[in-house]
């Protein structure tokens, strides 16, 4: 699913930045400011919903202030 995921959004001209799991997804949206976040609920290690948790805790932080999160 990733990689069809990066061949339709790189095709449309958008830079992809992937993650195969939800601490590695973590890791990279602190590395990086994504202006879009497609979460999978059912990751492995840390799930979706975890990883939707702590953006939220961490929605304070100038990183994420203006990114919307929606459930």
């Amino acid at each position: 699913m990733l990689d069809l995921l990066r061949l339709i959004l790189e095709s449309a001209g958008y830079t992809f930045l992937g993650a195969k799991d939800g601490q590695e997804g973590l890791d990279v949206m602190q590395r990086e400011r994504p202006d879009l976040i497609l979460l999978d609920l059912m990751l492995p290690e840390v799930g979706g919903a975890e990883v939707l948790l702590r953006k939220k805790q961490t929605l304070l932080s100038s990183t994420f202030r203006s990114l919307p999160l929606r459930p």
